[in-house]
């Protein structure tokens, strides 16, 4: 009998661990920061963010999910701190991030400050018809 019979093709499901965690970080009140995580899935995993251990509420429009595992969060705010989670899932399965530690700062003297990029665009390579997202922080 060929394999193909044999296994169900739910036995093809899985994920893999995440090949890049969520890193701690230190922002600015006002300023902007980033947790970034990826992993690979089969189908293709859903990501959502937990701070301190509770969903994220995305209808703030200062948390942003972006694509490749990325939650921006701008505008700052002391209450902003904690530790924050990735959570992927799939039909095969749920895996959890290690925890990464977000830090908020005062604005200090509050002087002018030159603009620096924070991330650039990267590289993309896409079909007919579909979205870039080119991200500039």
């Amino acid at each position: 009998m060929p394999d193909s019979l044999i296994h169900p093709r739910w036995c093809e499901r899985a994920m893999s661990d995440f090949h890049v965690h969520p890193q701690a970080t230190v922002g600015e009140e006002g300023g902007v920061a980033r947790f970034q995580c990826q992993i690979h899935g089969l189908p293709k995993p859903l990501i959502t963010w937990e701070k301190n251990r509770v969903p994220i509420d995305t209808d703030n429009e200062r948390y942003t999910l972006l694509p490749k595992g990325v939650l921006q969060i701008t505008g700052l705010r002391a209450e902003d701190g904690g530790i924050f989670h990735c959570v992927a899932s799939n039909i095969a399965s749920i895996r959890i991030s290690h925890g990464a530690r977000l830090t908020v700062s005062g604005s200090g003297s509050g002087a002018y400050k030159e603009p620096a990029i924070l991330v650039g665009p990267e590289n993309l390579t896409l079909t007919v018809h579909q979205t870039a997202v080119l991200e500039c922080v």
